[in-house]
């Protein structure tokens, strides 16, 4: 009887530190590497597009080979626009006035008012094409299978002329998908400078 006690002793006191050891040792890296794996997920989920495909985008004929906004000037606006969030806090039943956006400009490492605007235009002008992708790409797949291949050829052609004059390439059309809340954000600035200028001018 005796020994079979020991023998419980022995077997649990094992168990007891083997989980212990587990516990202390292994979870937190399981964690970690969950998390990591989770934050992988995440992110390729965010770096895939819905429309913007490759199988639409070969059809194009799309003949930009540069494009026209790099990932720098993506970050720069990006961090622009969040910036710009917490700015019109401050002026909730008013509006900036030149010298007012010309300091939120230079906080941003822009050089002046001026340099800080052209950025903001620039992206501001996609939003048209940020809104119009959905449309755009989103029926492609439906000519096919509704008016053939021939009619499916010919209306990616005219969608790749359209952004040929526009000179945009596949990433910038992808980036330009994938960062519509940006591209938003920009054209809400635009719309504020305008009336900051108007109300300037009066």
């Amino acid at each position: 009887m005796k020994n079979t006690v020991l023998l419980f002793a022995t077997i649990a006191s094992f168990v007891l530190f083997s989980c212990g050891g587990n516990s202390e040792d292994k979870t937190p890296q399981s964690e970690n590497a969950a998390k990591k794996e989770a934050v992988k997920t995440e992110t390729s989920k965010k770096s895939e597009n819905f429309y913007v495909r490759d199988k639409f985008l070969d059809k194009l004929g799309l003949t930009a080979t540069n494009d026209k906004f790099s990932n720098e000037d993506w970050a720069r606006i990006s961090k622009t626009v969040k910036a710009y969030k917490d700015f019109k806090k401050t002026f909730k039943n008013s509006i900036p006035n030149h010298e007012e956006f010309e300091n939120f400009f230079k906080s941003q490492n822009y050089a002046n008012y001026d340099v800080g605007k052209k950025d903001v235009l620039a992206f501001a002008e996609l939003y048209k094409i940020a809104m119009g992708i959905p449309t755009d790409f989103g029926s492609l797949g439906g000519i096919k299978k509704t008016y053939g291949e021939e009619q499916f050829v010919k209306s990616c052609k005219e969608l790749g002329d359209k952004y040929n004059e526009l000179n945009l390439s596949v990433n910038d059309l992808k980036n330009i998908e994938k960062k519509s809340k940006v591209i938003g954000g920009a054209n809400s600035m635009k719309i504020m400078i305008n009336n900051s200028e108007s109300v300037s001018k009066v």
